[in-house]
């Protein structure tokens, strides 16, 4: 293989610094990754390596595989320093074991196939959190209804009593001294870190000192946000916590569930835009300029109806449910791959029976414009079809819709799964668009069936979801 780092230049330039799509780069300054080009013809950066197989016993594809495992052994070997710095001598010095190049090829298809099984699983995770963001904005942010709701302060929320919103003990009324093994747990920044809560580093303090602090208790359903180190990340404490404080790098709310839910204001605190413009948010991924207990005091946002905070609880516990499962998945697939690749460049996978993929690409689907009646029956090509037994079914409430404007069905759960999602509606559509439809033409539906069928879909796979960053919205499509 062959490594150089380069430099940028104006006129004229050395060819030889020249990157090409698909070429291997490694950054070569803090974490040192590895990628693939994908942006058309560029110039190295200095601190940029380019990596390329020159000899014909080595695959590139599984060059590109084998770096990953050589760069964190360098990087582990490397002496603690604020920032890291790799050498293209270092680069050239990495010893790569090569098998046949028919086995190298079969060792890249294996490994490109379990990253992308682990990637999917990062992207339905990713998606499971930007439908929840989705929800939210429909029902608090574009809701017509927004208009009406009285702006109220956190203060206002907050359950009327003493200390319901509160940080944890300052100065020498908690020293690091008197944390102990076991007793009382003490939460901090850890618990929160990741917007929802766990369990970190453990802390606790002997029940003799709680004593003396039981006035910065958590309660079940409380909300914790950060306001020092990492700012502005909030969880709700479960509900199944045990007896706990508080340590002073957290805000504690104690709400009047009477006026506000803790998952009403755990998610306006992480995406309403009215929360991040007075917390001096301007932009996405920006940093917090600063937080503390005065300013969530200080908050003020239009508040909601109650019952419409408990349909968004409803809807952000199937999210969980399903986030849950998508984790446990993606922990999976992290392992598999992880071991996989082990045991690839330790040359214990026998991949000889492994067939590579030489096949002609599948023809393209033909898309076409609008549904096509076929023998009384609606088609869409790449949809999942309808089950013989229940087709006679959905026909008769189809043909009911024939005689003319106006004209509607009842509730059926199949014409909904089987006609509107799989055939009537052209994907991807937005929630919006399936609850027109199903309003257009179904009597006796409610918007909340539909939108627990939707969920329920996209749990079972029969949906899948993708964000559309330019109209900010989940837009769903069915699973062939």
């Amino acid at each position: 293989m062959r490594g150089r780092s380069g430099t940028f230049y104006t006129g004229e330039y050395d060819r030889k610094y020249v990157i090409k799509d698909q070429d291997i780069l490694i950054g070569m300054d803090g974490e040192f990754n590895r990628f693939r080009w994908n942006g058309g013809p560029a110039l190295l950066n200095q601190r940029v390596c380019r990596i390329r197989s020159t000899h014909s016993e080595l695959d590139e594809g599984y060059l590109y595989r084998f770096l990953p495992e050589a760069l964190k052994s360098i990087e582990d070997a490397t002496p603690f320093v604020t920032v890291k710095h790799l050498s293209v001598k270092t680069i050239r010095n990495i010893r790569i074991p090569l098998p046949p190049l028919d086995e190298q090829k079969r060792i890249a298809a294996v490994l490109d196939k379990a990253d992308a099984l682990r990637r999917q699983r990062q992207e339905s995770l990713q998606l499971t959190e930007k439908l929840l963001q989705s929800v939210f904005i429909d029902m608090f942010v574009r809701n017509p209804d927004a208009a009406s709701w009285t702006p109220r302060s956190v203060t206002w929320m907050a359950k009327d009593a003493k200390g319901s919103i509160r940080t944890g003990p300052f100065g020498s009324q908690l020293l690091h001294s008197e944390f102990v093994d076991q007793g009382i747990a003490v939460l901090g920044i850890d618990n929160a870190v990741k917007n929802r809560f766990e369990w970190g580093r453990p802390r606790f303090i002997t029940a003799e000192k709680y004593q003396k602090l039981k006035r910065y208790k958590v309660f079940p359903g409380d909300l914790i946000i950060t306001i020092m180190g990492t700012l502005g990340r909030c969880a709700i404490v479960p509900d199944d916590i045990p007896e706990a404080i508080n340590t002073k790098h957290l805000c504690c709310i104690t709400l009047d569930r009477g006026k506000c839910l803790p998952e009403f204001l755990h998610a306006a605190f992480l995406i309403h835009p009215e929360v991040l413009r007075q917390l001096g948010v301007r932009a996405k991924g920006a940093v917090m300029p600063g937080l503390n207990m005065g300013i969530i005091k200080e908050l003020v946002l239009p508040l909601p109806p109650v019952e419409l905070q408990k349909e968004f609880k409803r809807i952000a516990a199937l999210c969980a449910a399903s986030r849950v499962d998508f984790e446990d998945s993606q922990d999976a697939a992290e392992h598999l791959f992880g071991s996989i690749q082990q045991r690839a460049f330790r040359g214990e996978l026998d991949l000889r029976r492994l067939k590579l993929d030489t096949e002609e690409p599948l023809p393209e689907v033909k898309e076409i414009e609008k549904t096509e009646k076929v023998d009384g029956i609606f088609h869409r090509p790449g949809y999942f079809p309808t089950p013989p037994e229940i087709e006679a079914e959905i026909q008769a409430l189809e043909d009911r819709l024939d005689h003319g404007p106006g004209d509607s069905i009842p509730w059926s759960e199949n014409y909904f799964k089987y006609r509107i999602l799989s055939q009537v509606l052209r994907a991807p559509y937005s929630f919006s668009d399936i609850w027109e439809r199903v309003f257009y033409d179904m009597e006796e539906a409610s918007y909340e069936t539909v939108k627990d069928k939707v969920f329920e879909y996209v749990s079972a796979g029969i949906l899948e979801q993708q964000f559309d960053e330019e109209r900010k919205e989940i837009l769903f499509q069915p699973r062939p």
